[in-house]
């Protein structure tokens, strides 16, 4: 991957999730780059080019795939277990600064339309969602939770966390670790209690 490519990325995010893509000029990125405007166009064909990069590489990281291995999936016999291991990896994932910028951009650019693409909070969350889906199919299957459609189990688990993440990990100031550790155990035990089969 080319340096200056590279670090287009970076500043872009950066401006894009503070200033909003509106906000910010092809020379604003060149400036913070430290390049001339024109060896913009020598790697992006426009600023909305840019833009849709960006929501296609951070969306193509499988948040969930970062998150799910294999030593995890080996805990699934206890789902609270898994449950509170899962949460824990996911605050990290969320709490890495281009992470909190990426998901800034995502809520400023919501719905915009380049060419075909449409930037949508659904899209990025897709796949958590789905992985979700077939976890929660698996234990209705076992018997560890209610007979309920694994659908809307999952997103009775994941909608508090994704809240979460709008309220307190969109920011440059990081909640308390503390605080956090204490949302989301209390998270997972409500739901852990309301969902698992008595």
């Amino acid at each position: 991957m080319n340096k200056n490519k590279m670090k287009i990325w970076e500043v872009s995010l950066d401006l894009f999730s503070t200033k909003s893509f509106d906000g910010t000029s092809v020379r604003d990125i060149a400036r913070r780059v430290g390049i001339r405007e024109s060896a913009i166009y020598n790697h992006f064909k426009s600023k909305s080019e840019i833009l849709k990069t960006l929501v296609v590489r951070y969306n193509s990281q499988a948040e969930a795939l970062q998150i799910i291995n294999d030593e995890l999936l080996e805990q699934l016999g206890n789902p609270k277990v898994f449950m509170l291991n899962f949460c824990s990896r996911l605050v990290k994932l969320w709490s890495r600064p281009e992470e909190r910028k990426f998901f800034r951009l995502l809520l400023k650019e919501q719905y915009r339309e380049i060419d075909d693409f449409v930037i949508s909070i659904d899209s990025h969350l897709k796949e958590v969602r789905v992985i979700w889906w077939m976890i929660f199919d698996e234990l209705v299957k076992y018997q560890f939770v209610r007979q309920e459609d694994p659908k809307l189990l999952a997103e009775e688990f994941l909608s508090p966390l994704f809240l979460y993440r709008i309220e307190n990990l969109t920011n440059d100031k990081l909640p308390n670790s503390e605080e956090t550790n204490e949302f989301m155990t209390k998270h997972v035990n409500y739901f852990w209690e309301s969902a698992r089969l008595k």
